[in-house]
Order: C-alpha cells, then sequence, then structure tokens
C-alpha cells in the first residue's frame, strides 16, 4: 500500500450541504473538490449541473423565497447570482473582514440577513446594507439557526452567548430594536 500523498487529499471529491429550491424544480448544492468548494444547480429531473462560483471556498447558500436568486457566502463575504439572468453573474454584496454566516431571506425575499462579527446585518433589495448591533455574539456552536424571520417578516428571533456570558433569546425589529426578551439565563 502507498504512501498518502497532498496530491490524494486533494483529489478527494464530495457533496457537502444540499437544498431543494422553495418550488421544488432545482437542488443547489456544495461540491468540494481539489481543495475548494463550489455552489452548483441542477434542474430536477434530469437538468445539466450548472456550476455557480468557482475557485475559493464557498461555505454556505440560501434560496430567495421566490427562487430568484441564491445568496452564498464565498471566502466569508456574502454574494448572489440573480437566477432569473440568461447568463447568472456573480454580486458580491459584503466586504467584511470576516466570515458572514447564517444566511436568512425575509418571508417576502426583500431583505437578506446573515451574522457577522457579532452582529446581525440586514441587506435590503435597494442596495443599503444595515449593521443590527447584539449584546453579545453569535451562539452558532449551540444552534443551527441562530435566528430566525416572523412569518410577517417584521421581527427577527435570536439566540446569542453575551459578554456576560449568559444566553438571550429575544426577539428584535427590523429596526434593532428589542421587541421582547424570551430569556437571559
Amino acid at each position: 500500500m502507498g504512501k498518502l500523498t497532498l496530491a490524494d487529499v486533494l483529489d478527494v471529491k464530495h457533496l457537502g450541504e444540499y437544498t431543494w429550491s422553495p418550488d421544488g424544480k432545482s437542488l443547489a448544492y456544495l461540491w468540494s473538490a481539489i481543495g475548494k468548494t463550489d455552489l452548483w444547480l441542477v434542474d430536477v429531473p434530469g437538468g445539466e449541473r450548472r456550476q455557480l462560483t468557482e475557485g475559493g471556498t464557498t461555505s454556505e447558500f440560501a434560496w430567495h423565497p421566490e427562487r430568484r436568486r441564491l445568496a452564498f457566502v464565498k471566502e466569508g463575504n456574502v454574494g448572489e447570482i440573480d437566477l432569473q439572468e440568461t447568463e447568472p453573474r456573480f454580486k458580491q454584496i459584503t466586504r467584511h473582514a470576516g466570515s458572514a454566516q447564517s444566511l436568512r431571506y425575509s418571508p417576502k425575499g426583500d431583505t437578506l440577513a446573515y451574522f457577522c462579527h457579532g452582529a446581525l446585518w440586514f441587506h435590503h433589495e435597494d442596495g443599503l446594507t444595515q449593521e443590527i448591533p447584539l449584546p453579545g455574539k453569535e451562539a452558532q456552536s449551540y444552534t443551527s439557526a441562530p435566528f430566525e424571520w416572523s412569518p410577517d417578516g417584521k421581527q427577527v428571533a435570536y439566540s446569542l452567548f453575551t459578554a456576560t456570558k449568559k444566553w438571550e433569546t429575544g426577539v428584535i425589529d427590523t429596526d434593532g430594536n428589542l421587541v421582547y426578551k424570551v430569556h437571559d439565563i
């Protein structure tokens, strides 16, 4: 049996996260090969697969509720692809010096929210991006969804670990005003 080389490790291919489109007509998925991870799309059944990102590392993605766009995190920044374009192109939304995570579109799809640097960020369809400061740090290691939109898109429930080392779960409006603190343990 031969030695395992770096080339052998980099040649390993695997399927990462995958999610159905809201209309059930497509699957988006992360595919890792040669030391990088890219976002792919395939129409079901029987469609050709299309590579949407290239190079670097794409770590997560989220569908627009009407299947118009896919948002994703690539190299720590948020990008978006408009799937209604004949030739979908990458549009970079953020240029944070850190890793954005936990992408979620609002129910109407007019706002994309994500965590970065202990704050919740909203990127609106009109291009405005606003930081919603929170009192602690995202509790990513303890929950897969550190925030969730209300069905009407007017409020966000969040969970985080505060600077005073307490768990806080609360509800804020889209301006960042505390509506209700569920618990503080």
